[in-house]
């Protein structure tokens, strides 16, 4: 199944975002990025926003870099 580069962003930083949880790291913008770029995934920078009233709600944002 071929995907676009959309779907391969957002898939490498929600797989980043996951790999930090597991290893009980923090889950920052500063380190999906570092993940992300170790992985070899340049051009790919995931943006960690946090918020709600009473209940945490997290958004993962894939920005690419041209």
């Amino acid at each position: 199944m071929e995907m676009s580069k959309e779907e391969k962003d957002s898939m490498v930083t929600s797989w980043a975002a996951l790999a930090l949880h597991d290893g009980d790291a923090d889950v920052t913008s500063d380190q999906l990025k570092t993940l992300i770029e170790a992985t070899g995934n340049e051009g790919v920078f995931g943006v960690l926003m946090v918020g709600g009233g009473g209940e945490m709600e997290v958004t993962l944002m894939v920005m690419a870099k041209d």
